[in-house]
């Protein structure tokens, strides 16, 4: 059995949308799990998947543990609108306080981390709120994903966009999510990894080419989000050689920040289809 992780959130629905639609002889072999991120990222350090979306910050900390799926990424151009700070104060006046951090993604709180220490905000703490509460009424808080786009921040004065913020700063984008493969299961289960990887790579664009009904499946599994396809085109789902080196800088300003304690080297799984045999899935 193929043990496979989708998020949850709008933005990476595109991934998740040709899987769902699928017949029950293409599942075969297959286990999805459709969690947020961060409960993504614990349930592949723990081995309880075997390939899965993630927030690329788990990658960038355990890198010894996986290899990243070539080709695919979640990644801003600019404004996000879904990666938020939500201050009472002046970004550049939190110093001295604590920061409420969702608890979803560690990528988003890496990027912040990062943002505040350039904008010379080094002084504050890191409280992690469980975002099934909600956005709490503190002085700064960073919410990301699908609360971001619909929780009622009326309480606060200044919001910052973290892609936009990063777009201005530094002219590079944010690859916020990545797909990531256990190397322990690439010894065991590469001719289902090869297919698997192919159709992750694939489903972004099989979702966009089927409009109406893609739309329409947006809608449905997000109908507390308006205006879902406007907001998705804002992003891309693909990593190309432009993908990658934002994703080097990003882990240089990591690094150079202190959010990692040793410099990372991005390594790729390059499928092996010819390995990929007859293109059964076996369980």
């Amino acid at each position: 059995m193929l043990r496979i992780g989708f998020i949850s959130y709008l933005n990476a629905y595109p991934f998740y949308f040709p899987f769902q639609f699928m017949k029950d002889e293409e599942l075969k072999g297959l286990q999805l799990v459709v969690k947020r991120p961060g409960v993504l990222n614990t349930m592949l350090r723990n081995n309880d998947l075997d390939i899965s979306l993630i927030s690329f910050m788990e990658y960038a900390q355990n890198p010894e543990l996986y290899e990243l799926v070539q080709g695919v990424g979640l990644s801003s151009k600019g404004y996000v609108d879904s990666v938020k700070l939500f201050s009472k104060v002046p970004m550049n006046e939190l110093n001295g306080h604590n920061i409420h951090t969702t608890s979803a993604s560690a990528t988003s709180v890496a990027v912040m981390e990062i943002l505040l220490r350039e904008n010379n905000v080094k002084d504050y703490v890191c409280a992690t709120y469980d975002v099934k509460e909600g956005i709490p009424d503190k002085t700064a808080a960073l919410s990301i994903g699908d609360e971001a786009l619909t929780e009622d921040t009326h309480k606060f004065k200044y919001v910052y966009d973290l892609g936009e913020m990063w777009n201005k700063l530094f002219n590079r984008n944010i690859v916020f999510a990545t797909a990531a493969i256990r190397k322990d299961s690439i010894e065991t289960k590469l001719p289902q990894i090869n297919l698997l990887v192919r159709e992750l790579q694939e489903a972004p664009a099989k979702s966009f080419k089927q409009t109406e009904k893609f739309e329409i499946a947006c809608r449905n599994q997000y109908p507390n989000i308006k205006a879902p396809m406007t907001y998705l085109n804002r992003l891309h789902f693909s990593m190309s050689k432009s993908e990658e080196e934002d994703i080097e800088f990003f882990l240089k300003k990591a690094h150079e920040h202190g959010l990692l304690e040793k410099a990372v080297k991005p390594e790729f799984f390059v499928p092996a289809l010819e390995l990929a045999g007859n293109g059964e899935i076996n369980v």
